[in-house]
């Protein structure tokens, strides 16, 4: 919930520097050490029985929450499709195609759509008429990465360790040698997924490193002080943004702190309520910002007095709340019930 609080902040700056936390950038790279640590334990516990169950379940987890928002932010737009269809044919093709299937939102940070087709554009937000303005859930573009890390997960969970440094090692090197050829600012710094892959990686280690761990040689007290370093490190880490590499590296050294954060908190059923309702948080708060907070701040102002992103914030999780109540949490259950394989070890979380 952290991580997700941290791009709210990132787009509706708080009234005092600590509530940015590790910023929006740090925040969606740690979530991507994150989901690599997630994506392998469910490997490493069999829990589906084939490679398509897998695919099938990450698809009902992404997807649900993300076409209900934008849906609404569809029917609350009504122009937004006349605009994208006066872009020319391969603008809006590409555009329509992935705002419906998340796949390549990525790429509309690249992609220009002057002269009415696409071009490849290295600097997108100097560019006169680029893509990314168009997408429904601006912050979309990350499950786009997600999706890609989830088709690789069935092969990269079973190769070794040394395989994984090595894949993260590459692409470490291909990123330091981009940014000295003038490649150095968004959105090649956390936005292109050959160089993201390597914090996914990072995330897959960490897991290994925690199943490999006896766990009954940290008491409960040893655990909570790292717990709480963590989470001073975390709201403390405002001057590493000035620096794109100091994020990509403070990012990937939370690999290290993960799995003795996983072991504090995965008993806990609040944490994992918490967690839950990161993703629709994550997904909601921009739509809420643009569509939403103007009209409440016309209809209520009252709430003038408090400032706008703990307005936002407490509409965020208000909304994601129900989301995850009435959609996901249903999902869930249902996913779960079809495609859990009944020789797997029992589920850490």
């Amino acid at each position: 919930m952290f991580l997700a609080l941290a791009v709210v902040a990132a787009h509706q700056p708080p009234p005092t520097g600590l509530l940015r936390f590790v910023g929006g950038q740090m925040a969606v790279e740690i979530f991507f050490v994150i989901s690599g640590f997630y994506m392998q334990m469910v490997m490493s516990s069999g829990r589906y029985a084939t490679v398509r169950d897998f695919y099938i379940s990450r698809a009902l987890r992404i997807f649900p929450a993300y076409w209900l928002i934008a849906g609404a932010v569809l029917l609350a737009t009504p122009g937004w499709l006349t605009q994208v269809t006066q872009l020319g044919v391969g603008p809006a093709v590409a555009l329509l195609l992935s705002n419906a299937i998340l796949l390549l939102q990525d790429t509309t940070l690249f992609l220009s759509g002057n002269g009415g087709s696409l071009s490849f554009t290295a600097n997108v937000f100097a560019d006169p008429l680029p893509l990314y303005p168009y997408l429904l859930i601006p912050v979309a573009w990350t499950l786009a990465l997600e999706l890609y890390f989830y088709l690789l997960v069935p092969l990269l969970a079973k190769r070794s360790d040394r395989f994984l440094v090595a894949l993260i090692a590459i692409a470490t090197v291909a990123r330091i040698v981009t940014y000295l050829a003038g490649l150095n600012s968004d959105p090649w710094t956390y936005r292109f997924f050959p160089f993201e892959i390597a914090l996914f990686l990072c995330g897959m280690l960490a897991q290994r490193f925690h199943a490999r761990t006896d766990w009954q040689a940290f008491p409960r007290e040893k655990l909570s002080r790292i717990g709480w370093i963590c989470l001073a490190v975390f709201c403390l880490s405002g001057p590493f943004r000035a620096s794109r590499i100091a994020v990509f590296l403070v990012a990937m050294a939370w690999t290290f702190a993960i799995p003795y954060l996983f072991e504090l908190t995965r008993r806990s059923r609040i944490d994992r309520i918490i967690g839950e309702l990161s993703y629709p948080v994550y997904l909601v708060h921009v739509p809420l910002l643009s569509l939403v907070m103007p009209h409440i701040k016309q209809a209520l102002p009252a709430l003038g007095i408090i400032p706008d992103y703990f307005v936002l914030a407490a509409l965020s999780l208000a909304t994601a709340f129900a989301i995850w109540w009435l959609i996901d949490r249903p999902i869930d259950h249902l996913r779960h019930k079809m495609l859990a394989n009944p020789r797997a070890t029992p589920p850490e979380i």
